[in-house]
């Protein structure tokens, strides 16, 4: 007598006579809660349901990532993205040891890296709020790479800083927390790290904050790296940027998703991503008087 077969991970796609891929396996159902109501009361489920909001609409498991990213993918890259930032490392200190000696000043591009580090730590602990939140496990995954993302880029802003001046990252403090070219920059910061409605939180990240975040580092700082013969410095930085074009791709199908389940969500979208973007448009002139000054 044979032994019997216990359900797949993936039994909830039986009916659908689909043979999964490992994307599907390990992001589909994969949540404790299927739906929105919670097995016990409890003030984390109270604010679930107060803030998770689009879950009814999201729910179905229908979205999927276009990178269709699994740990095991993600690994990969990532693996052979940080031996590429490993090499590049190397040569950091080489181009920093020759503009000394041709008395290059640095200044500039140190102070372009001022807001980096807190701007990137905004970004991984939003998007790990967003997954934290999400209503499905694809939505969940999804999120999680972008906040390990992120985090890379704290840690490559610190290595840059520490290669500059011993003093840099306590410098690089001060100037956030006290210049005022760079306070509307914090203040938003803050303002979205504390937007707790969910759909709110994805539009500000999504469409506003890692926008700016992106033209920053690609207008400003990568030519202020070029220009003072830093070519490694600037391709690590523009490494971060495919990170982020990455991010961008599924944050704009998700948003399509939801406006094909939903059209009536489309205006007030649209909406509050004018309404944030103009918020956040005076920052960079701001930050560029602080970098010039």
């Amino acid at each position: 007598m044979g032994m019997k077969t216990g359900l797949k991970t993936y039994s909830h796609l039986y009916g659908q006579n689909i043979f999964p891929d490992d994307y599907r396996i390990v992001t589909e159902r994969i949540l404790y809660t299927q739906g929105p109501e919670y097995a016990i009361k409890h003030p984390v489920a109270d604010w679930y349901l107060k803030y998770q909001a689009l879950g009814e609409i999201l729910r179905d498991d229908g979205f999927d990532d276009p990178a269709r990213l699994t740990y095991l993918t993600y690994v990969t890259q990532q693996n052979e993205e940080i031996i590429h930032l490993e090499r590049l490392e190397l040569l950091w200190a080489d181009e920093f040891a020759k503009a000394q000696k041709d008395q290059t000043s640095l200044h500039p591009l140190v102070k372009s890296l001022v807001p980096l580090k807190y701007v990137f730590h905004t970004m991984q602990l939003t998007a790990s709020y967003l997954g934290k939140m999400a209503p499905t496990g694809k939505i969940v995954t999804m999120h999680l790479f972008q906040a390990a993302d992120a985090m890379k880029g704290v840690e490559l802003v610190e290595r840059l800083q520490q290669l500059f001046s011993p003093k840099a990252m306590t410098d690089a403090y001060q100037a956030w927390m006290e210049n005022e070219a760079i306070t509307p920059w914090r203040r938003f910061s803050e303002n979205l790290l504390t937007t707790y409605l969910w759909s709110e939180c994805y539009i500000t990240l999504h469409f506003a904050y890692r926008p700016l975040v992106q033209n920053y580092i690609k207008t400003i700082v990568v030519p202020l790296a070029e220009d003072k013969n830093c070519g490694s410095i600037a391709r690590a930085l523009l490494s971060l940027l495919r990170d982020m074009d990455r991010h961008q791709q599924g944050a704009d199908a998700l948003r399509d998703y939801i406006w094909q389940k939903n059209s009536e969500l489309k205006p007030q979208w649209c909406k509050l991503i004018e309404a944030k973007q103009a918020e956040m448009a005076p920052i960079l002139p701001f930050v560029l008087k602080y970098i010039e000054g």
